[in-house]
């Protein structure tokens, strides 16, 4: 879904919804760290269900790759997976999002997945 639309004066009023093909997504420069944490913050009654799921959140990410805002905007369908995600999405780092080599703020939408290992 597009991102909410922001109020006159709002500061995230200047960042550009992700526009795949016209620019350079902002990579996860932290993925050791996230993958370590979707272990760790996988709800432990969901894992011994052997129930994945997934989470979908919208980031600001601002021209130097900073978060500067994320919310859920697609729940997993369960409160666990989705209280999990925001402690993830609160420690991913990025780099920022290029549009003609140059660094841009945009707002995307990126999935944060519990899987249950084999």
């Amino acid at each position: 879904p597009p991102p909410p639309v922001p109020t006159a004066g709002d500061e995230l009023a200047s960042f550009e919804a992700f526009a795949p093909g016209r620019m350079v997504a902002p990579r996860l420069r932290n993925e050791g760290e996230i993958a370590r944490a979707l272990e760790r913050f996988y709800p432990p009654l969901l894992r011994d269900a052997k129930i994945g799921g997934t989470v979908s959140v919208l980031f600001w990410i601002d021209e130097t790759g900073k978060v500067v805002q994320y919310q859920i905007s697609e729940s997993s369908g369960f409160p666990a997976f989705d209280e999990a995600a925001v402690k993830v999405a609160d420690l991913m780092r990025f780099s920022p999002a290029m549009n003609r080599d140059q660094p841009i703020r945009v707002v995307v939408a990126m999935p944060i997945t519990f899987r249950v290992a084999n």
